[in-house]
């Protein structure tokens, strides 16, 4: 696992926030370098990145929550905003949030997204005994990647009764 530097996490969030629009939707976790550092602060291998040839190319993000704060999520009762302030105020390592995956363009269709959230997820698992996993998949590859991955691994990811 690669650990972003601080210009890394700032490319990150560039990015992130270029094609996600987290900024103007109060339902998304807000693409910014403090939610990065808070992230990485319940545990660093919540936040990963990938290089290739020296330069960021892709970057994922998972996050440990309560299974109330999962519950929650899943039946609209909190945003991901919300989790995201519980579950780094409140760390819990009760299920596993598959909170952001994001490959550059330029990167895509190598399979990073993939290794990335499966070596998240295999340390998360191996420990603190982690096998209950969520994710909220809008765009049509987050969830064409999170049908893989449960295939894959044969885990089951809940996703929340409602879509983007």
């Amino acid at each position: 696992m690669i650990f972003p530097t601080l210009d890394e996490l700032e490319k990150s969030v560039e990015a992130g926030e270029r094609y996600f629009q987290t900024a103007d939707d109060p339902s998304q976790s807000e693409a910014t370098v403090e939610n990065c550092q808070k992230i990485i602060a319940v545990d660093p291998h919540a936040f990963i990145i990938e290089r290739v040839d020296g330069q960021l190319a892709a970057y994922s993000s998972v996050l440990p929550t309560s299974n109330a704060v999962k519950n929650d999520f899943l039946m609209g009762k909190i945003t991901e905003r919300e989790l995201l302030a519980i579950a780094t105020s409140e760390p819990a390592f009760e299920t596993l949030y598959l909170l952001v995956f994001f490959v550059l363009p330029e990167y895509r269709e190598r399979g990073i997204a993939s290794r990335l959230v499966k070596e998240q997820i295999g340390y998360f698992k191996g420990k603190y005994g982690i096998n209950d996993y969520y994710a909220w998949a809008w765009s049509e590859e987050g969830k064409k990647l999170i049908s893989a991955l449960g295939r894959d691994l044969k885990i089951s990811i809940a996703l929340p009764a409602y879509s983007k």
